[in-house]
């Protein structure tokens, strides 16, 4: 697979240009769907940053592994939380994020991490209780 010096395949940057369509296409016909770039991120992660839920939704119906750590140790959740990315967090918890990860610099759990950077979000994952209050 061809990259530029990010590391970057087409698929990060049909990502980055929110082109569906072009998403869709490249993984069905083979791009890698985990390929990460220099800095560990995979397209899914890339995904997070640029907050195309549509996006995310199409990765992870093709089979994006969500919890893959780049080169700082962090998943795709965790990023979502940090960035304050609301809706892709909701969704990647719903899709099998593992909850119990801690941060790489600070130890914190995602439960922490929901209290200090989106509280809201535990009210929308209240019901379901897919994390513990640590």
């Amino acid at each position: 697979m061809y990259t530029c010096r990010r590391g970057w395949t087409c698929l990060q940057y049909a990502i980055v240009a929110e082109r569906s369509k072009n998403v869709t296409f490249l993984l069905d016909h083979g791009v890698s769907i985990n390929q990460k770039d220099v800095q560990g991120r995979t397209p899914l992660m890339v995904s997070v940053y640029s907050s195309n839920v549509d996006i995310l939704s199409i990765l992870l119906d093709h089979g994006a592994d969500v919890n893959i750590r780049d080169n700082m140790g962090f998943i795709a959740l965790q990023i979502a939380i940090l960035w304050r990315k609301r809706d892709a967090a909701i969704i990647l918890i719903e899709r099998g994020s593992d909850m119990s990860v801690v941060t790489p610099s600070t130890k914190a759990t995602i439960g922490q991490l929901c209290r200090t950077s989106m509280p809201n979000i535990l009210r929308c994952l209240e019901p379901k209780r897919y994390y513990s209050i640590d």
